[in-house]
């Protein structure tokens, strides 16, 4: 049983972007996002938000260090679109990258606004909490490419705060420019060499859990999760997060989470070798043809 939706993108602070007179509604398109990250960035330079935000220092944070943000979620958007499916990308023996200019375009979207953007490979030291607790929640950067699963930690820090965020599209540019990544990340399982009571017990507590009233409330205002059922109607999610993530459900804007089928660790090389190409010592041509040549010899293991 799913446990249930979540989503990321281009998780953003409304405040500061309606400080600097950006209407983030209109950033559906990669060009769009581009000019209007260009112009904040210029603002923050210029010391014009400094009043309103002491320690804003840069639109984005690019959290390089970890693997499972570059080899798994960057990754994916190009992914997504190549195979469209994990079950397709667990079957496949290669991977073409039909899409990877496109995907050096978002990386280098996600980069070029960081406050590392004269040395990238300083990116290569930011993990998790550096972008979420040390960036977006204290308002040093206005955008992270996450998900809804970071409102506990920002509501720690700031419940205020919670309330302003919004997530844009993570665009593919040229490909799928308005929309962002949605899935099931984890399952709820019944371990089959239970008793029968066990399992019995185990089933009805689930069924319990996100069937009943009750238990949709649990689901919704004390989890906060996105349910990946239909029949809670009527029900408001209250995490902003993930508001969002259903507005984009709704509206059909989403791209598939492929990665679950790519091989095994796959995504730990993929990183390593993005890593290189923002410390300069890969071309991009060369994260690629990498990337390739590991997905087959795993595919071999």
């Amino acid at each position: 049983m799913p446990i249930a939706v979540e989503g990321y993108g281009l998780i953003y602070n409304k405040k500061i972007f309606e400080a600097a007179g950006i209407d983030a509604s209109t950033l559906t398109s990669y060009d769009a996002m581009d000019k209007a990250f260009a112009d904040l960035q210029s603002q923050i330079d210029a010391g014009t938000l400094a009043d309103q935000f002491p320690v804003l220092e840069a639109v984005e944070e690019y959290a390089a260090k970890e693997s499972w943000i570059v080899g798994l979620h960057t990754n994916n958007v190009a992914l997504s679109q190549e195979f469209g499916s994990a079950a397709k990308a667990f079957e496949s023996q290669t991977v073409n990258y039909t899409y990877g200019a496109a995907l050096k375009d978002l990386i280098d979207l996600e980069t070029r606004y960081t406050s590392s953007r004269d040395d990238l490979s300083l990116l290569n030291s930011v993990d998790y909490a550096t972008q979420v607790g040390g960036g977006l929640a204290i308002e040093r950067v206005a955008v992270i490419q996450q998900g809804n699963w970071i409102s506990p930690e920002i509501s720690n820090v700031s419940e205020d705060l919670l309330q302003d965020l919004g997530i844009l599209p993570i665009p593919l540019k040229g490909v799928v420019e308005d929309s962002i990544a949605v899935g099931v990340s984890n399952y709820w399982c019944v371990n089959s060499k239970s008793s029968e009571a066990e399992k019995t017990a185990a089933k009805a507590f689930l069924n319990w859990l996100y069937q009943s009233d009750e238990g949709k409330n649990i689901v919704i205002n004390e989890l906060s999760l996105i349910p990946a059922f239909d029949n809670y109607d009527g029900i408001e999610i209250s995490d902003p997060l993930s508001a969002e993530v259903m507005r984009y459900m709704n509206a059909g804007k989403t791209i598939p989470w492929v990665f679950s089928g790519q091989p095994s660790g796959w995504d730990s090389n993929v990183a390593a070798n993005v890593q290189a190409y923002l410390a300069g010592s890969m071309t991009w041509e060369q994260v690629i043809a990498q990337n390739k040549s590991d997905w087959e010899a795993m595919r071999q293991q």
